[in-house]
């Protein structure tokens, strides 16, 4: 009796059964018994019941769902330990999901449902030897789990067929595999929309409206006075419209941005791309979206309108899917766009007479109250406070922002109250000198009404935050804004009381230092309040040796045990950061400083986040505007920075000569420099200078145990360059090397993963597959949990050699399509060889591949892709591949074989005539 109601449904699937059964029949229904036989003792002895074989697979059902995982694990590990035939194990992927099931009218079989869909669905994502569950499934048994047995969340896929995402487990035991590439399935509808924590207020008619108009123009822009709702409305619609992109929709916040040159950099690095030195970021982004469905959203437009209406008539008409919805106080001007006003809330007429049960169908109404209980979960309208709450919202013009503002001091004031210190405010600024738009006046009498509630104390601390961007910390607030007449012991209380009256927002995220950040329109108001009272610049020099100082203390964090804490604090503060060089950027006499923070954050951050290019600017600003005042041991730093940021291919590198030949001047004073700038000597190219690399670590040892950093690093490099020896004759000292690179990082910076890289490499070379795959597999898992792009692009490209080497064709190519997904975001030029190579590599490897059949086409392609990459090892001595030539003489025989000999010397010299853009353009197509 097949069991009904709530039962968990465990169906399985020989994976690549088909091309067994054409080649070797017999011995595939051979193995089929075993297989049948296996299976069906796993699940019976559990209570299941096979109602249904397709073919090879089973569709199977038990009473509960630990019967059918414990069934599943127990299937695997038959099958894993039976005796197979001369075809080998046949392996099997598995699916569960838990859900309603009923009989059909003929009792001996489940009628077609929701329940039996997702299995099988869940199931068909899998690999062979694979167990896949459903979150369903996930809550009946992760609290019951059996001894060994843990599961992992694989996020959430979209899977064929099906209109709702599913969150999918992997079941993991140590006797069974566990390793398994990405899963084939789609993770739909992207985005970065953020979290709104308040609930949405009114807005239904508008909502419809922008809505259609989107559907039939590619350029929306929202208009509308300061604290309107532009944002929220935006990210509103946003949400309704997530399954209609199917690229995703992306939000960039322009309102901490000041530079217009900037705001191309900020949409890509959005986007996820990063820095090509080749390559302009409006470049990047035109090819990056030109066949993409994506909306972006564009919000806070005003102080860069004209950038934004540059970069948003190029884009869209370069490409024919993308659509831009903006906020702005005024519209762009451009062609195809529609301007669309987005009105105040309604607001009831005070003048009349209104019933009770009526005044909240207004939504300045609702979001008042709303925004009321916030501070007094009591707040009810009653028939005393109707009339005063009419008459706020009717005052503040129906303006969300006011109207929080004003809910937010009904912890000291009540409605009456509340209602008649707005008239006063609004008639001062009425009769003033402000000359503004009727509703920016609105929203100004509503800050100024705030401004003017503080006492001095708060008022002076308010206008000094006003010179941070994007928040500050406690320290930063305490270092900043005290003294004269604020003292340090002070600023906590005073930050806690502008907290409490809405003028400071408190972020308070698990595990990081709570951030204090002004609402835009508050900072701007701040900051016109700090210049009047001739404050500004002072406050500004103050800002700048706070961060020159903030980035000098990171350095030495971001190269040892507290890299994750301190580049996450350097994330944060980087609006903060990057405004600080902005202002010194602008005084001459302040390059020094300048220098000194760009220098500080080295290629820890400039290259592991992207900035690469923007790190490159501040460093040859700064050295332009120092001259010949700057000091030799900050020339020397600065040079070193420098060169190591320029992302060229070329060999010849003077800067880093320059640099050596300053810091052998000038040592002891500077060995760290020296040893840095010996050890990447190698870093363009030079791979021959091992006798640098020799020198580096001399100078490492010699510093002592306080600075282990830089002796890890230039063992790394040593390592590396001693691994590069195209017969392999330095191989057992680089492994020593590398070694010893990674037991001092351990102490210390445990995420610089090279020496991981050399290991894996060398073993591969000499057949130690295993040991290979766990080093490279560590290296990309360090470099993800640091967040390094630099560090998880080589250590995912790295794992395609292995696996390419190592015969495992179908995994190198899911690590190729992730390399190829990110190769923009990198932000150097000198990744691009590696990446040609790959590209050329695995193309040849389909010459080996059992499940992909010989494509001629593909082969030209590859003879190609390899020519480019012999021409450039030919031109610049290029490290890894030099090593790889050997088997790249195999690979290209092998294709030579297959292709005819004009053919293939044909495609031969055309790849060797491509420039690197043209090779990288052309990898990427192949990959398309």
């Amino acid at each position: 009796m097949l069991p009904t109601g709530t039962v968990t449904f465990l169906f399985t699937d020989i994976q690549g059964s088909t091309p067994l059964w054409e080649r070797a029949p017999e011995k595939m229904a051979e193995a089929l018994q075993i297989h049948n036989t296996a299976l069906r003792r796993s699940i019976e002895s559990n209570g299941g019941v096979v109602f249904k074989t397709v073919g090879d697979a089973f569709q199977t059902v038990f009473a509960t769902a630990p019967q059918a995982l414990k069934a599943a694990i127990e299937g695997q590990r038959a099958l894993q330990a039976a005796a197979w035939n001369e075809l080998g194990p046949l392996k099997v992927r598995m699916g569960l999901h838990t859900g309603e099931a009923e009989l059909d009218p003929g009792g001996d079989e489940y009628s077609v449902s929701h329940a039996k869909n997702r299995a099988a669905r869940i199931m068909s994502a899998a690999f062979g030897e694979q167990i896949l569950i459903s979150v369903e499934t996930y809550e009946l048994v992760n609290h019951q789990l059996p001894a060994g047995v843990n599961l992992k969340s694989l996020g959430e896929h979209r899977l064929k067929g099906m209109v709702i995402t599913e969150h999918i487990y992997q079941v993991y035991t140590d006797d069974l595999p566990q390793e398994f590439p990405p899963l084939t399935t789609t993770i739909i509808h992207p985005s970065n929309l953020p979290r709104q924590l308040n609930p949405f207020i009114g807005r239904e008619v508008e909502i419809v409206q922008i809505k259609v108009l989107l559907e039939d123009h590619v350029l929306l822009t929202l208009t509308g006075s300061g604290g309107v709702g532009k944002t929220r409305l935006s990210l509103r619609v946003a949400e309704d419209l997530l399954a209609a992109f199917t690229n995703g929709i992306w939000y960039i916040e322009l309102a901490t941005l000041t530079d217009p040159d900037l705001l191309p950099q900020t949409v890509a690095l959005t986007l996820g791309l990063r820095e090509d030195s080749d390559r302009t970021y409006q470049e990047l982004l035109e090819t990056y979206l030109k066949n993409k469905q994506i909306l972006l959203i564009l919000d806070n437009c005003e102080h860069l309108i004209a950038a934004c209406a540059r970069l948003a008539a190029h884009l869209l008409q370069t490409c024919p899917q993308l659509k831009v919805l903006a906020s702005s106080r005024e519209a762009m001007g451009v062609p195809g766009e529609v301007n669309y006003r987005v009105p105040s809330l309604s607001t009831p007429n005070p003048r009349e007479q209104i019933e009770l049960a009526k005044v909240a169908d207004y939504d300045a109404v609702r979001l008042f109250v709303t925004r009321a209980r916030d501070v007094m979960p009591s707040f009810e309208i009653t028939k005393e406070n109707a009339p005063h709450i009419a008459h706020i919202c009717e005052r503040l013009d129906g303006i969300p922002l006011a109207l929080e503002l004003a809910a937010a001091r009904l912890n000291v004031l009540n409605t009456e109250q509340l209602a008649a210190r707005l008239d006063n405010t609004f008639r001062l600024l009425t009769d003033g000198a402000r000359t503004a738009l009727p509703r920016q006046q609105t929203l100004r009498a509503t800050i100024d009404w705030s401004y003017q509630m503080l006492s001095e104390q708060e008022r002076v601390l308010l206008r000094r935050l006003s010179v941070f961007i994007g928040g500050c910390s406690l320290e930063g607030a305490e270092a900043v804004c005290a003294g004269e007449g604020l003292e340090d012991w002070e600023i906590i209380d005073l930050l806690a009381s502008l907290v409490n009256k809405s003028m400071v927002n408190a972020e308070r995220v698990q595990g990081e230092q709570t951030r204090y950040n002004l609402l835009e329109m508050v900072r701007q108001y701040g900051r016109e309040k700090l210049f009047d009272a001739g404050d500004s610049d002072k406050l500004r020099n103050r800002h700048l040796e706070y961060y020159v100082v903030f980035c000098e203390e990171a350095y030495p964090h971001i190269h040892g045990a507290g890299r994750i804490v301190w580049t996450r604090r350097l994330q944060r503060e980087y609006d903060n950061i990057r405004d600080a060089l902005e202002w010194a950027s602008h005084h001459p006499t302040m390059a020094l400083q300048e220098l000194r923070i760009a220098t500080s954050l080295t290629d820890r951050f400039w290259m592991a986040f992207g900035f690469l290019r923007e790190g490159y600017r501040w460093l040859n600003e700064g050295l332009q505007s120092a001259g010949d005042d700057i000091p030799k041991l900050m020339k020397a730093k600065a040079l070193y920075c420098l060169t190591r940021l320029s992302g060229t291919i070329d060999p010849v590198n003077t800067s880093f000569d320059q640099c050596i030949a300053l810091c052998r001047e000038i040592r002891p004073q500077a060995d760290r420099e020296l040893c840095l700038a010996l050890t990447f000597h190698s870093y363009a190219g030079l791979y021959q200078s091992v006798s640098y690399n020799e020198e580096a670590v001399q100078i490492a040892r010699s510093m002592g145990n306080a600075v282990t950093w830089e002796l890890g690093e230039s063992l790394y490099w040593y390592s590396l360059v001693l691994s590069l020896h195209p017969q392999g004759a330095y191989d057992d000292l680089a492994l020593a090397a590398a070694e010893e690179s990674l037991q001092i990082n351990r102490t210390g910076d445990r995420w610089n993963a090279g020496g991981y890289w050399v290991k894996g490499m060398i073993n591969t070379h000499r057949g130690q597959f295993e040991q290979a795959r766990q080093s490279l597999e560590m290296a990309l898992e360090l470099s993800d949990e640091v967040g390094d792009l630099i560090g998880k692009w080589f250590s995912r490209l790295f794992l395609i050699w292995h696996h390419l080497r190592a015969g495992r064709y179908q995994i190198a190519r899911c690590y190729y399509k992730e390399l190829c997904e990110t190769v923009d975001a990198v932000g150097s030029v000198n990744i691009y060889p590696y990446f040609v190579y790959s590209s050329g590599m695995l193309l040849a490897s389909s010459l080996n591949d059992p499940l992909k059949k010989w494509d001629p086409t593909a082969g030209m392609h590859a003879v190609r892709l390899l020519g480019f990459t012999d021409e450039f090892v030919d031109q610049y001595g290029w490290g890894w591949p030099v090593r790889f030539r050997p088997g790249d003489q195999q690979a290209l025989e092998q294709l030579r074989e297959k292709l005819r000999e004009d053919a293939y010397s044909q495609a031969w010299e055309e790849g060797r005539e491509l420039t690197i853009e043209q090779a990288v353009l052309y990898a990427l197509e192949e990959y398309k």
